[in-house]
């Protein structure tokens, strides 16, 4: 990756080391003491690095490497949880006998398996920045126009 034999500075490695850890890139400078108001567009300079992304690519796969989290093992949940979907587990009632209704909350278990995914950078979510006016509709655009005078041709 172009830039991963520059030097990393002892801030950007710390930087790199919370945002891994789960920090928000901008708390993470706030917390090493950053203490200019640009700190949201430092930290977006930062994570756009190469050198930057290629530490922070290295601490993800380490960390990875650590807890023993594979794509595989992720893939395999997934199947698992497919497969747990589709069986018909019947509901009790407080005697233990079968209602006739059937069911399973996969919420939780899907989500713990999307984290796991987004600590692997399997996925990226895209932010998509949208604006509008007061209101939620649509902004209107005024055209502005700048006339230099001469001072001899001013009125009054």
């Amino acid at each position: 990756m172009p830039g991963e034999g520059r030097r990393m500075t002892k801030l950007q490695r710390e930087w790199c080391r919370r945002v891994n850890a789960g920090v928000n890139g901008t708390d993470a400078l706030r917390q090493l003491g950053y203490t200019d108001p640009t700190a949201k567009q430092k930290a977006w300079k930062l994570r756009h690095l190469p050198h930057i992304q290629a530490e922070l690519e290295r601490l993800a796969k380490q960390a990875a490497e650590d807890a023993a989290l594979t794509a595989l093992k992720v893939l395999t949940d997934l199947d698992e949880v497919r497969a747990r979907c589709m069986q018909a587990v019947p509901v009790l009632d407080s005697e233990g006998n079968e209602t006739g209704e059937y069911k399973f909350d996969a919420t939780a278990a899907l989500k713990a398996i999307e984290l796991q995914g987004k600590h692997l950078r399997m996925w990226q979510e895209k932010v998509a920045h949208e604006h509008s006016a007061p209101g939620g509709g649509p902004i209107q655009i005024t055209k502005v126009e700048r006339v230099i005078v001469k001072p001899e041709n001013r009125n009054g």
